[in-house]
């Protein structure tokens, strides 16, 4: 018997009392229906699309038989969401680097003993958790992977233990499992599915494209000008900014440029310690600092309610495919609102970015944008070219 008792009228009713939305998205439903009737689910929706709900909302409905488990790559997101849901008087915690020995062993033994509704993971801790979860014989009623995409386009250099997460998944008895992703390709979602070991799971496939999202291109001679057109773009634009960056080491020359113009810029990438991106991220959601410069560590599942009038998803440099341009488009414009400016991807014919330190990935005849949509080009100029 399947641990959601009570579907999708149950459902509703914790969305609306816990979570104080009066409907779920027509999207959310397509995911929702499967997984409350006991099947595997993968899920492709674009960051803003609420993917969270469609893992936390069962979990509610399953808390008096089990632990919903949450495997995420962000920690950013971990201590967003898990603040948020504590808030709203939800247990939920989680596990990974940043605590201590023994805030870890308080958690654990918390979620052993069944006092915890979702508790969220590194997938790195993995081995050792479900390990002690099956010792435990501590019931799992619902295993959600975020951040799927990481089992196969950054399976190997971003997050390697994201391949073995289908042994993982059989240690804790095969519990019902959601696996999210903001895009992924049909192969990347026959990966996904193989290496979860989820054959006959129901796929929901959605795009990230939404009317109130422009994008564009702009070539570019130099770094003068690369840097010139970034701090345009943030100076003219409100609310907060996200630059997205394909290293750490252009992540720190980004954030020193911009800080040297009077920008309150602070970076966020994985080789900052714990404590620094902690700071960094309170102090954008307090609007302390406005623009972060963040490889794709940072930015996706982040509860930011001025993002939507942001001129976000800045890119110095052309993605080496269109996945990496996707996912960190995702973030921006949640609400109907149209940009009045788009979110650029900026590209040298020089090759190499001298000052920066690092090539351009790609040619214009890959650009990202003609990969997203194959909606026609709208008026532009030789120098420049957006779509709406």
């Amino acid at each position: 018997m399947h641990p959601f008792a009570g579907g999708l009228d149950a459902a509703r009713r914790i969305l609306l009392e816990r979570f104080d939305y009066p409907r779920f998205r027509t999207h959310q439903l397509k995911v929702l229906g499967p997984l409350l009737a006991g099947r595997d689910v993968l899920a492709v929706l674009p960051t803003g699309a609420g993917k969270s709900l469609c893992y936390q909302v069962p979990a509610l409905l399953a808390a008096p038989r089990g632990l919903t488990l949450v495997v995420s790559p962000l920690i950013s997101l971990m201590q967003d969401q898990v603040g948020a849901l504590t808030r709203r008087g939800i247990h939920a915690a989680y596990l990974n680097s940043q605590l201590d020995p023994a805030r870890r062993r308080a958690v654990l033994d918390a979620a052993l003993a069944g006092r915890l509704t979702l508790l969220y993971c590194a997938p790195e801790r993995l081995a050792s958790l479900t390990r002690r979860i099956a010792e435990a014989r501590t019931p799992v009623a619902l295993l959600a992977v975020d951040e799927a995409h990481c089992i196969t386009e950054w399976g190997h250099a971003f997050r390697p233990v994201y391949r073995a997460l289908g042994v993982f998944r059989a240690r804790l008895g095969r519990p019902p499992t959601i696996a999210l992703t903001g895009s992924a390709t049909p192969a990347a979602r026959h990966d996904i599915l193989a290496v979860l070991r989820m054959p006959d799971a129901h796929v929901v496939v959605t795009s990230f494209d939404r009317p109130n999202l422009t994008f564009a291109v702009r070539r570019v001679r130099d770094d003068r000008e690369r840097f010139g057109l970034i701090r345009r773009a943030i100076l003219t634009g409100t609310g907060a900014t996200l630059v997205y960056t394909p290293t750490r080491r252009l992540t720190e020359l980004v954030t020193r440029a911009l800080r040297r113009t009077s920008v309150r810029a602070a970076p966020y990438h994985a080789g900052l310690t714990g404590s620094t991106r902690r700071q960094v991220l309170r102090a954008f959601l307090a609007d302390r600092v406005t623009v972060i410069v963040a490889t794709s560590a940072f930015g996706m599942g982040i509860d930011k309610p001025d993002m939507p009038v942001s001129r976000c998803g800045i890119m110095p440099i052309l993605p080496v495919c269109s996945l990496l341009c996707q996912l960190p488009i995702g973030f921006g414009g949640n609400e109907v609102e149209k940009f009045c400016q788009p979110a650029p991807v900026l590209r040298s014919d020089r090759g190499p970015l001298g000052r920066l330190g690092t090539p351009t990935w790609g040619r214009t005849t890959s650009s990202p944008v003609s990969a997203l949509s194959r909606r026609k080009w709208t008026g532009c100029s030789s120098n420049e070219r957006r779509y709406a």
